[in-house]
Formats: C-alpha cells, sequence, structure tokens
C-alpha cells in the first residue's frame, strides 16, 4: 500500500518526527496517544510505514478478538457468526492492513467494553482511547454500573476509575500542555465550523461562536440532516445484508433481562449517541463507524438466531447467504478503498528521493509525495494567497526544488490548477522539467532548476 490519503501520512509524518526532536501534535490539538503509540512500534521496527500496518495489525487482532468475546455473552452461534461477518468486512480488512489509527481507537474502546467490571483496566482504556480520538469519550458511561454496584464503596471506586482513566489520558494531556500550554487544547470545533465555512475563514477564527446565529442553524441543519437521512444508508453500506437484522436485533438486546441489562443498554445509548456525534465531523468517512461495527454486526447476528429460533436450515441458510454477500461486498470494497491508494503519490516520492544530488524542499498538492521523498516541504493548500500569486518568488524564498502537483488542486488550490497542466506550466516557466506518472490521479513532479 502507498499509504491512505492524507491523515494516514500526517500520522506517520509526525511519529517519524519524535525521535528527531520535530515533533508537534496535530493541528487541532489531539490524538497524540496514537502517535506515541505508532513511535513505540517504530522503535523496535525501523521503517515507520511497516510499523504502522503491524500496529494497524494488532490492533484489527485485538478489535476481532474483542468482538467475539462480547458476542459470546450471547451464545457461541452469535459469536461465530459475528466474527466470520467481521472478517469478511471491508472496514476490518482494510483498516487492520493500513497506515491509520481508527481500528487502533476502535480496538480500544471493544477492550474497554470487554473490561467494563474492571474499573482500573476500563477506566484506563477509556483514557487511551480518549487521547486516540477525543469523541470516545462517550464510551465512558459503560463503567457506571460498575462503580455504582457496591453503595458502600461508591466513592472509593470513583475514585480508583477517575484515577485510571487519568493515567490513560496522560500522554495526551502531557502533549497538549507541553506544545500549546494547555493541557485540554482542543479546537476541534473547527471541524464542525467547516461544515459550513470554507477552512482560510475557519483558521482566522479564534471560537466557534464567532459564527453568525444563521450559521448555526445551518450547522444544525446539515447535522439533523445526516442522523435521519444518512445514516441508515451509511449503516447498510457498514454491515451490508445483516443490516436487516440490526434493527430488530438491537431491541432485542434492550429488552433481553439478565444481570449485564443495565451495562448493555448502556451500550447500546452510547453508540447511538457516538454515531449522532461523528455525524458532525467535517468530512464524514465510514471508517468512523468503526467503533460501533462490534454492536451493530453482534445485534444482527443475535437477531438473526433469535428470529429463526429452533429452525436451524434457516438460520444457516440466512447466515451463509449473509456471509457470502458481505464477503462479495467486501472484496469489492477493499478494492475500492485500495484504489484510494494512489500508488503514483508514492512513484512521485520515491523519484525525488532516488536524485539526492537535486536538494531543496518540497512542494506538494498532498503529503503523501513529501512524505516518501523523505525531504522537507510544505503543501501547496497551506500557501498564503500571496504566496501562491507570486510563486517564483516563494520557491526562491523557501529554496524549492521540486513541485508534485495533481488533478486535485482543482479543488484544493484552484488558483494553482495550471501546474497540473505542462503546456500552461512551460508557458510560465519554460525551464522547468516535468515528470508524469499517470494513473487515475495524474501526478506531475516539476523539477525546478
Amino acid at each position: 500500500m502507498a499509504g491512505y490519503e492524507t491523515d494516514g501520512v500526517d500520522f506517520m509524518l509526525r511519529a517519524r518526527s519524535i525521535p528527531l526532536g520535530r515533533f508537534v501534535p496535530p493541528d487541532y490539538g489531539t490524538t497524540s496517544t496514537a502517535i506515541y503509540a505508532l513511535w513505540l512500534v517504530n522503535r523496535v521496527v525501523p521503517d515507520v510505514f511497516t510499523a504502522s500496518k503491524i500496529l494497524a495489525g494488532l490492533s484489527g487482532a485485538l478489535f476481532l478478538l474483542g468482538a467475539i468475546r462480547l458476542a459470546r455473552d450471547f451464545s457461541e452461534r452469535t459469536a461465530l457468526l459475528t466474527g466470520i461477518l467481521l472478517l469478511a468486512s471491508p472496514w476490518f480488512l482494510f483498516y487492520s492492513n493500513s497506515c491509520m489509527s481508527d481500528l487502533l481507537a476502535a480496538a480500544v474502546v471493544t477492550l474497554l467494553i470487554v473490561q467494563r467490571n474492571n474499573l482500573v483496566a476500563g477506566a484506563l482504556l477509556a483514557g487511551l482511547a480518549w487521547g486516540i480520538r477525543p469523541v470516545t469519550i462517550v464510551f465512558l458511561p459503560i463503567l457506571l454500573p460498575a462503580v455504582l454496584k457496591s453503595p458502600g464503596h461508591r466513592l472509593r471506586r470513583a475514585c480508583f476509575a477517575l484515577t485510571a482513566f487519568i493515567a490513560g489520558t496522560m500522554p495526551q494531556l502531557l502533549a497538549s500542555w507541553r506544545y500549546y500550554g494547555d493541557p485540554f487544547y482542543s479546537e476541534n470545533w473547527r471541524n464542525i465550523a467547516a461544515l459550513i465555512r470554507p477552512a482560510e475563514q475557519v483558521d482566522r477564527m479564534h471560537r466557534f461562536l464567532e459564527l453568525p446565529a444563521y450559521d448555526l442553524l445551518r450547522i444544525l441543519s446539515i447535522w439533523l440532516k445526516r442522523i435521519f437521512g444518512d445514516t441508515p444508508e451509511q449503516t447498510v453500506h457498514v454491515i451490508y445484508g445483516s443490516a436487516a437484522f440490526a434493527i430488530p436485533g438491537a431491541v432485542l438486546l434492550w429488552n433481553l433481562k439478565d444481570e449485564e441489562r443495565l451495562t448493555r443498554r448502556i451500550w447500546l445509548a452510547v453508540s447511538v449517541l457516538y454515531i449522532a456525534v461523528i455525524q458532525l465531523t467535517w468530512n464524514m468517512e465510514l471508517r468512523y463507524y468503526l467503533p460501533v461495527l462490534p454492536v451493530l454486526v453482534i445485534a444482527a447476528a443475535f437477531g438473526l438466531e433469535y428470529i429463526c429460533g429452533s429452525r436451524r436450515t434457516l438460520y444457516f441458510t440466512t447466515a451463509a447467504f449473509l456471509i457470502v454477500t458481505t464477503a462479495a461486498a467486501g472484496v469489492s470494497g477493499t478494492a475500492r478503498l485500495l484504489r484510494l491508494q494512489y500508488p503514483e503519490l508514492k512513484l512521485a516520492g520515491d523519484y525525488i528521493k532516488e536524485r539526492p544530488q537535486a536538494a531543496g524542499t518540497v512542494l506538494a498538492s498532498t503529503l503523501q509525495s513529501i512524505f516518501y521523498s523523505e525531504r522537507s516541504g510544505n503543501l501547496l493548500e497551506e500557501l498564503a494567497p500571496e504566496d501562491r500569486n507570486s510563486l517564483a518568488a516563494t520557491i526562491d524564498a523557501r529554496r524549492v526544488r521540486w513541485i508534485v502537483a495533481d488533478n486535485r488542486l482543482a479543488k484544493e488550490v484552484p488558483s494553482l490548477t495550471w501546474l497540473d497542466d505542462e503546456a500552461l506550466t512551460h508557458a510560465h516557466f519554460p525551464d522547468w522539467k516535468a515528470i508524469s506518472f499517470g494513473g487515475d490521479l495524474h501526478v506531475l513532479v516539476w523539477e525546478i532548476p
């Protein structure tokens, strides 16, 4: 794989910067815990890309085993079908072999639910999950039944849980304190503001309430549309044919009477809350459903078993159909996700890396090429408008030797789309040399003399 989009490459770049003494937390000050986790693996495995895939693979194994363990609370048959359906899911297959941290967050959340009755381990995992993906804080109430179960020791148990939770959050808190002067620093509200405002305007804002009232109403309308209009369709794409059994299965799980009834209801409720919260994400992607994928699949497997009852032939026939259709969707879905890798970006970066005699920085439309070139660089979209308009002066000032352009410039930096056209660029700079890497993305590498 050549690295998945900007988030994955940014993840690797920041982990690689730690031993070089140049580490800076993500722009909005969160998810440092995941970066430190990759750094630890990278200390054992020198290649950071291989290290990131190992971390994703380990996360996938923990995620799968945790989900199966949760499903065994209902029946061995439900656990078996849950495991098979997860293994056939393209989201599981792809993100357990990627360079991103989404499955790490999902695995920690799943282990938190498994350890819900262990206040030390469960609360520690909740803190780690928050440091990986802040939105996972919504799963913290899963620990409430364990805190409240002993009336005479509730205060002590709450103190144990709070101490363990704070310990889990330490990697994130210390990073924010060191680099931003505030352990709770976060500007994730900018993702919400970006739903209705261009990135340049959002970057100039200082707080969320700078948005006028009508913008807040627009955000509310977008959120409601996503909740009631988009969520059902997205959920179907996440679990495919088994989605038909997920809703009746969730209702059955809600009404199931046993000693775990309260905990299970909290799990179902916070899962719905999580789905509602992630709909405020600026660029909603199906990978964000990974933390609730176990409950969706378990509900579907349990619902199928309950509906079929003692009719074994009906159960196995339906289960086989769900497995086959999920596997088919998994193959096509994984192939589609792999096509998003854009291998030409890696080829462009490798091309620059193989020319050490041509020293200089890189300007690029995406981080991937900068990462694989193993050189310092800047994104074209991050240049100030005046630097874009005076590109020749910017190139001299920043000692730029390479520019990597692709056809996404039309969306990211409209004023520089001419860099993706050889004829137009040669009209501006006839001495530049162009190397083309064809493919879906069509990448041009410009060597500047």
